[in-house]
């Protein structure tokens, strides 16, 4: 096997293990939403790893390897628009869920504003604009790997 061969392998094996720890996630998640952003952002991740290799496979002119290469591209961009889909869903599921409990968020954030910070650990609410902040930054990061 070559090492791009092995390259292949290690990051689709470790988009795996992402995927693996995605659906851990959301299956504990139920109702919190900082959970849900990070499932979404390690399936997002999972699906960059899944493109890396897709980018690394070669093109080849028609041949019975190459129709297999082919097949294997078109299962990982299948299972890449799988992932995102279901990545941005759980996106907009913490979205709703969010919007439905904004005036409770808003009292809750006032408190936390009028109360004096004494280096706590960050609010429900802040986590999960630090979790929805590193999702954005993994949809830029799996753009460029586009590009």
């Amino acid at each position: 096997m070559t090492d791009a061969a092995n390259t292949d392998t290690t990051l689709l094996d470790d988009a795996f293990e992402v995927l693996a720890r995605a659906v851990e996630l959301e299956d504990i998640a139920g109702d919190r939403d900082d959970t849900l952003m990070q499932a979404s952002s390690k399936y997002y991740e999972a699906v960059y790893l899944m493109k890396k290799c897709l980018n690394r496979l070669p093109i080849e002119p028609s041949s019975p390897k190459s129709d297999d290469r082919a097949r294997t591209r078109e299962l990982i961009q299948s299972k890449c628009r799988h992932y995102e889909n279901h990545a941005q869903e759980l996106l907009q599921r913490v979205g709703s869920e969010q919007s439905e409990a904004g005036d409770r968020r808003s009292w809750v954030q006032q408190q936390s504003m009028s109360a004096p910070h004494d280096g706590a650990p960050a609010s429900a609410p802040e986590q999960s604009d630090i979790v929805a902040e590193k999702a954005a930054a993994a949809n830029v990061l799996l753009e460029n790997a586009l590009d």
